[in-house]
């Protein structure tokens, strides 16, 4: 039987490389390669597969297939592409829940939770995991400050060495797909070994000199947990999150959009304006001052993602417009000779 008769298959990409992927089915996982036609017709890297996605494969021998078709996503969580550069890099795409990791240690940061949430949460419900639970004295004390803003948040804190996770293996009961995000060191690969009960990823100690975990995840990589519970897509520990797609912060940032409705001026900028509602804010201690400076960088980071992308949209625009004039300037050459 020929490849073109052969019956497409669906899979899910476990792993991303330089020129392969790795798919996971039902019962096997195989090296994948896109094929010719595909490749092609994809106009940026944002298009190409990611971890997460569902795909149609050929299969070609014992343990390799070609990629037919990317089928659509039902969400991504995305940031910029390091650098100066403006562009997108998905994390993981068909996802339910982000599972937002910091260790309960030095790595603890208020600004650093507040972009992680700005950053994914219009696309997928997050939950906050405190990791390292055994070398904390008294974790309440880091979940009431993370209360203190977001009070329906979903807050879970674990231990490895304790094996306190009970809480978090009940979110897969519907065989839901979750992506691990968090720096480096915060415990992401040792969750995924816990709910294996043996070492699948390897895992690093912490340093003692700045109590930092050591990073071990280079590339991203799903896996499917134990008798099918569910999906955990793991990721190397970010060190510089850009925001790319977010919801302007109407849910990290409800408190600070809801008191600047209640300024005397609809366009007030909150410095020397009278009766400005987040100045009263500060001063009466019911908003901090450095939470809203948070707010502050981070939606000035999003108005620069923004404005960088109707710059490169006019780009291609003008590009096309260009090809066309070209093309048809060519056409007239043609018939006149």
């Amino acid at each position: 039987m020929s490849l073109k008769n052969k019956k497409l298959e669906k899979g899910r990409v476990s792993f991303v490389g330089n020129n392969q992927y790795k798919i996971l089915n039902e019962n096997e996982e195989l090296i994948a390669f896109i094929k010719g036609s595909l490749r092609y017709s994809l106009t940026d890297l944002a298009s190409f597969p990611t971890v997460g996605d569902w795909v149609l494969y050929q299969k070609i021998d014992n343990n390799q297939a070609i990629i037919y078709e990317i089928l659509d996503r039902k969400n991504k969580i995305s940031r910029k592409v390091s650098g100066l550069k403006i562009g997108e890099q998905i994390l993981a795409a068909n996802v339910d829940y982000v599972l937002i990791c910091l260790s309960l240690n030095e790595n603890f940061n208020l600004n650093r939770l507040e972009r992680y949430l700005f950053a994914f949460e219009s696309e997928v419900k997050p939950i906050i995991v405190l990791t390292k639970k055994d070398l904390c004295d008294n974790p309440k004390k880091y979940v009431e400050q993370i209360r203190n803003n977001y009070p329906n948040l979903r807050i879970e804190v674990v231990s490895a060495i304790n094996r306190e996770f009970q809480s978090l293996k009940e979110i897969f009961s519907n065989k839901v797909t979750c992506v691990l995000v968090g720096s480096s060191g915060v415990g992401k690969s040792t969750l995924i070994n816990m709910f294996f009960e043996k070492e699948i990823l390897r895992t690093g100690s912490i340093c003692e000199k700045n109590s930092k975990g050591k990073h071990t995840t280079t590339a991203r990589q799903l896996v499917v947990l134990p008798n099918n519970q569910g999906y955990l897509i793991d990721t190397p520990g970010i060190r510089e999150l850009s925001i790319w797609d977010t919801d302007e912060g109407e849910d990290s940032f409800k408190d600070i959009k809801e008191l600047a409705k209640q300024c005397r001026f609809k366009n007030c900028h909150h410095k020397s304006e009278p009766d400005c509602a987040i100045k009263n804010a500060i001063e009466t201690g019911k908003l901090s001052k450095r939470r809203y400076e948070n707010y502050l960088k981070l939606h000035s980071e999003e108005e620069y993602i923004t404005k960088g992308k109707k710059y490169q949209k006019n780009q291609m625009q003008n590009k096309k417009i260009r090809e066309r004039e070209n093309a048809r300037k060519n056409r007239q050459l043609i018939k006149k000779l």
